[in-house]
């Protein structure tokens, strides 16, 4: 298939084809779906415009479930009739168009397009319509007349160059994708210049572009094959979330579940990614038959489960409807990284949930011995309290099956022991003695003494048995791996003493006329006097 033609469109080696435009309109609320499954499909359920729409583009679905799309001769540039015009269908009649308004040229009033490559409704009925190769937008009244236009070709504010995708948001302001120009211009519902966003990679090249439900912008970069989601349109606003995996994206929407669905053109499929842009599946694939894709330029995707598709390539709108995967009963395996044994306080515990068979919806703990019902998150929840945590928890998985609960034991200590000893301050010849480590919580793992700066020794059963001043150093560890502060004694041990002491007087043993003072000296070298005695005997 030709992606070149007379009529200045662009090669592959540039950009690849034509872009789409999608639009998240309201719907019956979607009570089928809690989460995708990479085994849930879309399947096919009809078509719109069947080989009757020359070459659609881009579409979009009002609150009435009106389908628009764009008709061009993009397909046969030269073809004799340029089609290059907007058709509406009914919801209860894919076959007969209700409305085709626009011929193929650059005048306004009637409409006329060079190029229709995107289209969006706003909430007043009006058609929003990039047209393209004329480098400006057109509007039209919802009964297909001219409203208003703007735009010039330039890339200059305000001006386009090859837009082709258009958005409206709830208040009825215009998002442009101005292609060529490598940026997403915002106007007001009258075409006034509101702001503008540049895309970050290099020769960007936006295409689709869409809102979702909280005005999130979505836009296709169609020629890196990146779709890229900002929380609002600015100068030097950077992307939230880029989407990968896609080949020359042109089409983007967004249901009312946070779902991604992105026209993966170049792979004629509909890749589905979920709220956190990972990809789930895709459906469609390469071929003519119903259900099946040809460079799809557009998808719309509704909240009641249906998506539309552009399928540019096979010339008609195709229908699929969600079809969950119900074979999976089986429910996640959850897992902690909580030990058997005590740890130091505060500990983080880190949940991993896994299934064979559908993703993770979610996971949720307590640490009060309740039901879970806190949900968790990466990278996990801190625990701080000393002592026992009973921790539970459960997961739940796409297809609602619910894990039975876990119930774990967490134990921390943040304490370190303590030790005691009996240990003397002074000893005669030798000295016995014990350590006495302690620990409420996680219990003793090992208890340490050095003597006199020697090596660390485990033990609590102590002997010194040489004389002299010791230095003694102890702690312990408990199980929590909680250390004590080393403390320190000091222990003299004198050596053995045999023998007595000396002692003497400060007199002659002479007689004395007068009172005499007596001094008693007593002296032990070893061991030191203890205490000194006398008596008095009167001579006879």
């Amino acid at each position: 298939m030709s992606f070149e033609s007379s009529r200045s469109r662009w090669t592959l080696a540039t950009l690849a084809v034509a872009f789409v435009v999608a639009q998240v309109l309201a719907g019956a609320p979607d009570t089928v779906r809690a989460e995708l499954s990479p085994t849930d499909t879309w399947t096919y359920v009809g078509s719109v415009a069947d080989g009757a729409s020359a070459y659609p583009e881009a579409l979009a679905i009002d609150g009435a479930g009106n389908r628009y799309l764009t008709s061009s001769d993009y397909a046969n540039p030269n073809a004799v009739v340029q089609y290059d015009s907007i058709l509406k269908f009914s919801p209860t009649d894919p076959a007969t168009p209700v409305g085709e308004w626009g011929s193929f040229g650059s005048g306004t009033n009637p409409p006329q397009f060079d190029w229709p490559a995107g289209i969006a409704v706003d909430s007043t009925g009006r058609m929003i319509v990039a047209d393209t190769d004329n480098s400006r937008i057109m509007i039209l009244a919802p009964n297909g007349t001219y409203a208003d236009s703007f735009g010039t070709a330039g890339s200059g504010i305000g001006a386009l160059n090859w837009p082709m995708g258009v958005a409206v948001d709830s208040s009825d302001n215009i998002y442009v994708a101005d292609t060529f120009n490598g940026r997403i211009q915002v106007f007001t519902s009258t075409g006034g210049y509101v702001t503008e966003t540049t895309l970050p990679l290099a020769s960007p090249r936006p295409d689709g572009i869409c809102l979702d439900s909280a005005s999130n912008i979505y836009v296709a970069d169609a020629n890196n094959s990146v779709v890229y989601k900002y929380a609002s349109m600015g100068a030097g606003v950077m992307p939230t979330l880029s989407l990968v995996g896609t080949l020359n994206p042109q089409g983007v929407s967004v249901d009312a579940n946070g779902t991604i669905f992105v026209a993966d053109t170049l792979n004629s499929r509909i890749a589905v990614y979920n709220a956190a842009g990972t990809y789930v599946t895709a459906f469609g694939g390469a071929g003519s038959a119903h259900g099946q894709l040809s460079y799809p330029e557009d998808v719309v995707a509704r909240s009641d489960g249906h998506v539309f598709v552009a399928d540019t390539g096979n010339d008609r709108i195709e229908e699929f409807v969600y079809t969950p995967d119900v074979t999976d009963v089986t429910p996640p395996v959850t897992t902690s990284n909580i030990p058997v044994n005590w740890r130091k306080a505060p500990f983080q515990v880190s949940l991993t949930a896994s299934d064979t068979g559908s993703p993770v919806s979610a996971t949720y703990y307590s640490t009060d011995g309740n039901t879970p019902e806190t949900l968790y998150s990466n990278p996990g929840f801190t625990v701080g309290a000393e002592g026992t945590t009973t921790v539970k928890y459960y997961s739940v998985d796409a297809k609602s099956n619910i894990e039975t609960i876990t119930t774990e034991q967490l134990r921390l200590d943040s304490t370190p022991p303590s030790t005691t000893t009996d240990a003397l301050a002074q000893y005669i010849g030798s000295a016995s003695f014990k350590l006495y480590p302690t620990d409420s919580l996680s219990g003793i793992a090992t208890t340490w003494f050095k003597l006199n700066n020697g090596q660390a020794t485990l033990g609590t059963d102590l002997t010194i048995g040489v004389a002299g001043l010791h230095k003694l150093e102890f702690w312990s560890e408990d199980t929590a791996t909680n250390m004590e502060t080393v403390q320190t004694r000091w222990i003299n041990i004198l050596p053995v003493d045999d023998d007595p002491p000396v002692s003497s007087v400060n007199f002659d043993f002479q007689w004395r006329t007068q009172p005499t003072t007596v001094t008693i000296s007593a002296t032990d070298i070893v061991a030191g006097v203890s205490a000194t005695k006398y008596s008095l005997t009167k001579a006879p």
